[in-house]
């Protein structure tokens, strides 16, 4: 098999593994603005959760945002999640070992703007995968958005790290470094430009990522496990969910830098989605 094509189905197998025996907590609520919903199970048929702040979030979990709505989570790695307006997410794989720095993630990202500051202690390559409908992206420690909107194009950004973009059922991939983006139309065409910096700060502005902080996040986390975490509430009804989306806005993206401490790359980037 080339080794592009073993690329790309590595990043892929983060979706496939076998069902887990439990739902482990994959993270919490860090904040929320607006209304958004969970399934935690991840059947959308059921009835849904309100989401409040310090409620635990289980691996499989589908996540719904309002219209106007934003949720921040910070994860068992310590990475941040934040998930901006008619958003819907689904943590299909977070699998973290802390004692051996081992972790595997996969997150499945169906519409709406997604960005994350990923933690880069746990070593092994492309460890972190978002996943769209037609484009997978693999990290290793970084920050980076995805966006899915209704023409069903992906379009990748990195501010800081580096981040491997791959598209789904072909062996076209591509490594990209700071200030630079990949798009993948929803036919599959890859095309790869750059942005400027204040481009990649007023997206990362635009996102709250200038507001985040990943132990600070930690330390609310721990504080708010002391005095006991709040459960999601259930909703009201099912309609009471916020509906698929239908458009979403565009997106600009983010950079790749190179830790000098650890000597390892850390990624802020974006990744948007035209279903």
């Amino acid at each position: 098999m080339p080794k592009r094509q073993i690329v790309t189905a590595f990043l892929f197998a983060f979706f496939i593994a076998a069902p887990m025996a439990h739902a482990a907590v994959a993270g919490r609520v860090l904040e929320v603005r607006g209304k958004a919903l969970a399934w935690p199970k991840g059947d959308v048929t059921a009835k849904p959760l309100v989401l409040t702040v310090g409620a635990d979030v289980p691996e499989g979990a589908i996540i719904r945002t309002a219209e106007g709505a934003t949720v921040r989570l910070v994860m068992q790695d310590k990475s941040l999640l934040n998930l901006g307006p008619s958003t819907e997410l689904r943590l299909t794989r977070y699998r973290v070992a802390a004692k051996e720095k081992k972790r595997s993630v996969g997150v499945r990202l169906m519409a709406g703007r997604l960005w994350a500051r990923v933690t880069s202690v746990f070593g092994g390559d492309r460890n972190f995968a978002v996943q769209t409908e037609n484009a997978v992206a693999g990290v290793r420690g970084t920050e980076f958005v995805v966006d899915v909107d209704k023409d069903g194009a992906t379009h990748v950004t990195v501010l800081s790290g580096a981040v491997e973009v791959g598209v789904l059922g072909t062996e076209t991939m591509t490594l990209l470094s700071a200030l630079q983006r990949s798009v993948v139309s929803a036919g599959g065409r890859m095309n790869n430009d750059a942005i400027s910096a204040q481009q990649a700060r007023a997206l990362a502005s635009s996102l709250g990522a200038n507001e985040l902080d990943s132990q600070g996040a930690a330390d609310r986390l721990d504080s708010a496990a002391a005095s006991g975490s709040e459960q999601a509430a259930p909703a009201d009804s099912v309609e009471d969910a916020p509906a698929p989306v239908d458009e979403l806005e565009d997106a600009t993206k983010l950079p790749v830098d190179l830790d000098p401490a650890t000597g390892e790359t850390r990624v802020q980037g974006t990744i948007e989605v035209r279903p």
